[in-house]
């Protein structure tokens, strides 16, 4: 006898592997959410460009789950149509989620890049000097 007395024993068989892929999907979603925001989390925190900029990511993992769930919801009621809002979704959570100081040898790095770009211009202006001749 099934458990559940208004279903047939196959449809009690597809609704069980249905709740089971659920849950699956539901698994992968919240440890790929964890590890995507501990280390990008880590990566950031802990980078550096000497005496050039930071970067600090203060991405949760509520936030990082709230944005893929919707996602996904979104992604499989319009059959795809949703992807490229959700990448903008993401890309702006992820971009609200960082911040960039810009440290003092930043004006260092524009100076000395500020010199040189003149003189690679004129190279690369003489590289593809192409004369057409009509007539």
């Amino acid at each position: 006898e099934s458990p559940v007395f208004w279903l047939s024993r196959r449809s009690c068989v597809f609704f069980s592997l249905f709740i089971m892929s659920l849950v699956y999907v539901l698994f992968i979603l919240l440890a790929s959410s964890f590890y995507t925001v501990r280390s990008r989390n880590h990566i950031f925190n802990h980078s550096q460009i000497e005496q050039v900029a930071s970067f600090q990511s203060n991405l949760t993992f509520g936030q990082l789950v709230w944005l893929r769930l919707s996602n996904f919801i979104a992604m499989v009621c319009t059959l795809g149509f949703a992807m490229p809002w959700a990448h903008v979704r993401t890309a702006r959570l992820y971009a609200q989620a960082t911040q960039v100081s810009i440290l003092e040898g930043a004006d260092k790095v524009l100076v000395d890049a500020s010199g040189s770009a003149s003189a690679v211009g004129d190279e690369v202006a003489d590289i593809f000097d192409v004369d057409i001749a009509l007539g």
